[in-house]
């Protein structure tokens, strides 16, 4: 991938959730200018955030009284889209979880262009397939999900490298828009939970587990190197291993998937029903 379409797709494509995810960009000496380029559009943009105001829960009220409250089918539908929007088993600790926040957005689904000054443009995401596995229409998503959507600190983040320098470039809190296209933060005490790695169904075939959660003498070299390998190329997931491993993070997995719900809920229950 050349830089000149990385910074095409960071400066069209980027969706409303912006940097759901991280990427390193490391670029020779030949890429200096273009790599100055796109450090520079994505400090403005950093800078602008910062002129972003965060609610109180009574203006967020406000801001999302008029949206649709999700059914309980939408809402175990969009823990499992959660659960497996990113490889959660690689970005986040197995032992110290990471924040999650689940709240109403009036713009959800929608692509973010950024403009010359840092500021977004917003557009509604059509019949072109984006860059990540979870796009979709915003048509097809508020079908499933209604206006929900999340925002995870700290494993989704843009890295970009430039020279001495690195910025560290994501949303820092919950990001939403107002019906005007106004933005703004989400309050921070609603609809926040602490989730793992193991939400991820994928978990169970990751050599991490044995490091962190087996007890010492089933941790063999053979047994990471076949977990390793498996990964490798694939994997099957009726391999014995795997459904040995499954059968173990299965519980706590069910247990935070829960947790998601029951956040979900308790949110839509603070702001109260539509109208």
């Amino acid at each position: 991938m050349t830089i000149t379409s990385v910074s095409e797709r960071i400066r069209k494509r980027v969706s409303a959730s912006l940097l759901n995810f991280r990427i390193y960009l490391r670029l020779d000496k030949k890429g200096r200018a273009e790599r100055k380029a796109i450090f520079s559009e994505l400090k403005n943009h950093s800078d602008w955030l910062k002129q972003v105001p965060a609610y109180d829960l009574e203006r967020y009220r406000e801001a999302v009284r008029d949206l649709p409250r999700p059914s309980p089918e939408q809402i175990d539908d969009f823990v499992q889209f959660v659960s497996e929007a990113h490889s959660w088993y690689k970005h986040l600790p197995w032992v110290r979880p990471g924040w999650f926040q689940f709240y109403l957005n009036p713009y959800v689904a929608y692509d973010s262009q950024q403009l010359d000054d840092g500021s977004v443009r917003l557009l509604e995401r059509t019949g072109d397939m984006g860059f990540h596995y979870t796009w979709m229409t915003t048509k097809r998503y508020r079908k499933r999900f209604g206006y929900l959507a999340y925002h995870c600190d700290g494993a989704t983040d843009f890295l970009l490298q430039t020279g001495g320098d690195t910025l560290r470039y994501g949303e820092p809190k919950a990001l939403a828009y107002t019906r005007k296209g106004e933005p703004f933060f989400v309050p921070a005490e609603l609809g926040c939970v602490l989730l793992s790695g193991v939400i991820h169904r994928y978990a169970s075939k990751s050599s991490s587990f044995w490091a962190w959660h087996a007890p010492p003498d089933e941790v063999t070299p053979e047994r990471l190197a076949r977990v390793n390998r498996a990964k490798m190329f694939g994997g099957n997931d009726d391999d014995p291993l795997y459904v040995e491993v499954d059968a173990l993070l299965r519980p706590e997995r069910e247990r935070q998937r829960g947790k998601m719900r029951r956040t979900i809920t308790q949110m839509l229950e603070t702001l109260g029903p539509q109208g």
